[in-house]
């Protein structure tokens, strides 16, 4: 029944978006997935950033990571051409 509710509110990613609990600010926590999409690159190429400590990550469990909005940001400035 949930997943009626949450026809037509999908992030790009497929993921459900939660509304009026997520704003668009710095502090947004991107997924890998997110992250990736993002880029135009692949999960294992975030992953492959974080683990080196190119991109700003935090981890939220054992098996998830988020990036913040800002530090994606501020990685694409600092990489651009």
């Amino acid at each position: 029944m949930l997943m009626l509710h949450l026809v037509g509110f999908r992030s790009k990613v497929n993921a459900p978006v939660m509304q009026g609990g997520v704003t668009q600010d710095a502090h947004q926590l991107l997924t890998v997935k997110e992250a990736a999409a993002r880029l135009l690159t692949s999960t294992a190429t975030v992953y492959g950033l974080c683990a080196r400590g190119a991109l700003e990550h935090v981890r939220v469990s054992t098996n998830a990571i988020r990036i913040r909005a800002e530090s994606l940001s501020t990685f694409i400035r600092k990489h651009s051409r």
